[in-house]
């Protein structure tokens, strides 16, 4: 005899109950920053509301020794559902490329409309294709040293997400979800001319990682995650350990209307360079802190009209969005985690692996900072290497 099926009201008040924690959460988070800003105006009032113009990019933007800037477009032919992967976002998609030639002059061929991405590539084409994806609030310039490492066996490609620097940034927050964020990495990747690739992510691009690896498992040759765990373990995890509640407080705060862009942007982006620069959350080892140059580059792009929504909307939609349906993940795994992080838990790392049915390699650095690729950029390269190069476990 079938056991009786709970009462339809049953989870309309668990519904009930998780909506209402969630924004009774983001309230107080958000009640937490206006008391910031009171502040703030009651010390330094001409301060808070001081911001310089930026209307020229800092000099590291255009390093020829990073890569090309280039372009692709895609266009959104149609919608189907995949039942396997049960989104409904899956759009089929064509594109067009645009780049500087080898004279330096400037080609692009456009087919239709469409979104369009921004992204830095090094590394000949034709080469087996490493596809970096940044976390927040990063672009492309935050894999600076991989672009230059491993150019040398790769097509490496550092990409601006929807919303970040010069990728287009859609007006709707339901533009972002997750199954769009995913669509866009699939798509880009056909664009390019790959069927498959070693799949790199740090962060929030780490997360986007993870799904790509679970939903589209036969094009990723190997995947690299940097400081953010499988997410399955952190929907789980910040549930049941209220010190990682604390951590992402940001993911509530995210949740109210245009009040987080206007505390980031407040006393000329002082909580961009806090977070880059402080004890607390920074960069920590004294050789490889952001240089002037350096952090002018990511205010710059964050500086610019409208660039922060895009960015904060991808949080926006992420707890319509999560748990998941599906959670193993086939592909060859390297989880790099630096034990300073501020903002993740390091036994969420070690919890990853049971979602890995396949080699899954840890390695957790100590002193490494969130900001990992950027902190300790030789030691991740080596980690990366060997990874790379290790056979395949059958």
């Amino acid at each position: 005899m079938a056991p009786p099926r709970p009462p339809r009201l049953v989870p309309a008040l668990r519904a009930l109950l998780y909506w209402s924690l969630v924004y009774g959460y983001c309230g107080l988070c958000a009640s937490v920053h206006l008391l910031k800003l009171l502040w703030s105006i009651g010390k330094a009032p001409a301060q808070t509301f001081r911001r310089t113009a930026r209307a020229n990019p800092p000099a590291c933007l255009n390093d020829p020794s990073l890569g090309t800037h280039c372009y692709v477009r895609i266009k959104l032919i149609s919608h189907v559902h995949s039942e396997v992967r049960g989104t409904w976002h899956v759009p089929l998609l064509e594109a067009h490329t645009r780049g500087t030639g080898s004279e330096g002059t400037i080609y692009e061929t456009l087919k239709d409309s469409g979104l369009r991405f921004h992204y830095v590539a090094a590394g000949e084409r034709g080469r087996p294709l490493m596809l970096l994806l940044h976390g927040f609030p990063e672009f492309w310039y935050s894999w600076r040293h991989q672009l230059r490492e491993f150019k040398s066996e790769y097509r490496v490609v550092a990409l601006d997400l929807r919303g970040y620097g010069e990728s287009d940034a859609p007006v709707h927050q339901e533009s972002y979800k997750l199954d769009c964020l995913i669509a866009d990495i699939k798509d880009v990747l056909d664009t390019l001319g790959y069927t498959k690739c070693v799949l790199i992510g740090h962060d929030w691009g780490g997360m986007i990682a993870w799904l790509i690896s679970i939903c589209y498992p036969e094009m990723i040759m190997k995947l690299v995650v940097i400081n953010f765990p499988h997410p399955s373990v952190f929907t789980d995890y910040i549930l049941r350990h209220p010190a990682q509640l604390l951590r992402s407080s940001f993911y509530y705060f995210f949740q109210i209307p245009w009040l987080p862009e206007f505390m980031f942007s407040i006393n000329d982006f002082k909580a961009l360079k806090h977070l880059f620069t402080s004890r607390s959350t920074g960069i920590g080892r004294k050789g490889r802190r952001l240089t002037t140059d350096d952090l002018e580059a990511y205010i710059y792009v964050f500086s610019q009209p409208g660039a922060l929504s895009g960015p904060i909307n991808h949080y926006r939609n992420i707890f319509n969005c999560l748990p998941l349906k599906h959670h193993v993940v086939t592909t060859p795994t390297l989880l790099l985690w630096g034990e300073e992080d501020a903002f993740m838990e390091a036994e969420m790392a070690e919890v990853t692996k049971m979602y890995v049915k396949n080699c899954f390699r840890l390695t957790v650095l100590s002193e490494g900072s969130h900001w990992l690729q950027q902190d300790q950029p030789d030691t991740v390269n080596r980690l990366i290497w060997a990874f790379l190069r290790e056979e395949r476990r059958e």
